[in-house]
């Protein structure tokens, strides 16, 4: 759930006026397993020996294990396991593009809700590997209180995440907060919506199962036809005499 435009535009100002109403609404439905509020912005990552255009994800950690997959996939340092302020998380690419390391310094700059520029500096705690290297390539990851601080925002939620217990159960929800919730109230999307080459790579992968699997099968059905008619026919006198 987003804002209407903030995917177009990343626009830390396009936020979501009614995220609590969303999120009480969320509350009573069942086959919701898990909800986590985020504050996303676009920024600028220097550190000494270079620079990269990055997408910050402030989050809460806690909750947001039970979403995504990242705490999984440290490769190097923790995963927000201590209270110190700004700590970030930073992917094996964004790491080289930086030359940085594990408890390196990485500055941010990004712009507030007033289109002011502002930055903070940043230590890395943790370094990240996932399979998807377009994603690796330019998302970070640090505390939502810590992102909120530096750009003015408290409280502010601009994307809401989603998991539910069953695939099968997404149009169904998905359904249900667009009849609550209009168009020019919020951008309610599946992930087939955001990731549609995904979903396309997801339907072909299962139709090419089924077509290798009745291949196979059809082989193995000839096969023991085969085999059964040899046994009968070399035996036809010995069936006759019995």
């Amino acid at each position: 759930v987003h804002a209407p435009q903030f995917q177009q535009n990343k626009d830390i100002r396009l936020f979501l006026d009614n995220a609590e109403a969303v999120l009480n609404e969320l509350e009573n439905d069942a086959s919701v397993t898990a909800v986590s509020r985020r504050l996303v912005a676009t920024g600028m990552a220097a550190s000494a020996n270079g620079n990269a255009g990055v997408l910050l994800n402030g989050i809460y950690p806690d909750k947001e294990t039970r979403i995504s997959t990242i705490h999984q996939s440290m490769i190097d340092g923790d995963y927000f396991e201590t209270e110190k302020r700004n700590q970030i998380l930073i992917s094996v690419r964004t790491a080289k593009k930086l030359k940085v390391g594990l408890n390196g310094k990485v500055v941010i700059t990004m712009q507030d809700i007033n289109g002011e520029i502002v930055g903070a500096a940043f230590r890395v705690t943790g370094i990240f590997k996932t399979t998807h290297s377009l994603f690796d390539e330019s998302n970070v990851f640090v505390r939502k209180q810590d992102l909120e601080r530096i750009l003015s925002m408290d409280g502010i939620v601009n994307e809401i995440a989603i998991r539910l217990d069953d695939i099968e159960n997404v149009p169904a929800v998905q359904d249900q907060l667009l009849e609550k919730f209009p168009a020019d109230e919020a951008d309610i999307q599946s992930w087939r919506d955001i990731q549609p080459e995904l979903a396309y790579i997801n339907d072909a992968s299962w139709q090419i199962n089924y077509l290798v699997l009745i291949i196979i099968l059809l082989a193995l059905a000839f096969g023991i036809l085969n085999t059964m008619l040899m046994a009968i026919f070399e035996r036809v006198k010995e069936i006759g005499v019995l």
